[in-house]
């Protein structure tokens, strides 16, 4: 078998020498090391799971917020500013266009379809289409009566008011059926007609019958 390279320059100086070739090779190799001698690592530490801290609930005390600092004063330069009701809406508004002549079911009905017409609408538009639907005949039963096509045609300018015609055929007909002709007379029950919101049915809560449970906020 032949001789490795590594191993010639040694037997070389053993034939120089006359030391053993295999004692010197064993005198050059490394130490083995027991598994005493190595190096004890410590042991790691179990990692402490972090729970988040539980927040306490708020009651409804914590959540009511205080009032805003000099709001009177403000409050009172809004009825200052509009003491000579010149806006729009307080010739067109839901308040100022109903009947109140023709009893109150029509009054209340007649609001309920100016707020329901006010969507994305300018006051003096929705001013204009009430005033044409009363000279039509606004009333549960007129509407009931009036096709839908005909309806739509009288308020064709106020805004998207194919839905429009569609939310007030069936609001009617709920009327009709289920009110004798009246509206709701909760904000709650006000809500659940065809395309009447929370917004809408607070504001015709309070100006047909006169109770707030609830602001309409635009």
């Amino acid at each position: 078998m032949p001789e490795q390279l590594d191993d010639l320059p040694v037997k070389f100086f053993c034939s120089c020498s006359g030391a053993d070739p295999d004692e010197i090779v064993q005198s050059l190799k490394p130490p083995k090391k027991s598994p005493e001698d190595a190096p004890k690592t410590p042991p790691r530490s179990k990692k402490r799971k972090l729970t988040p801290k539980s927040t306490p609930r708020k009651t409804k005390k914590d959540q009511q917020r205080a009032a805003p600092r000099d709001w009177e004063a403000i409050y009172s330069v809004v009825e200052e500013l509009r003491e000579d009701r010149s806006a729009p809406v307080d010739t067109n508004g839901s308040e100022a266009l109903p009947q109140r002549d023709l009893g109150d079911k029509v009054f209340r009905f007649q609001v309920l379809i100016a707020l329901m017409l006010s969507s994305q609408t300018k006051d003096a538009v929705v001013g204009d289409a009430i005033r044409a639907l009363q000279a039509h005949g606004l009333t549960v039963k007129s509407i009931c009566d009036t096709p839908a096509e005909e309806l739509n045609k009288m308020i064709q300018k106020v805004g998207f008011h194919n839905n429009k015609t569609k939310f007030i055929k069936q609001a009617v007909q709920v009327l009709k059926d289920d009110y004798d002709c009246d509206i709701p007379p909760t904000a709650e029950e006000i809500m659940k007609l065809s395309g009447v919101g929370p917004k809408m049915a607070y504001i015709v809560e309070n100006v047909a019958w006169g109770k707030s449970t609830g602001i309409g906020v635009d």
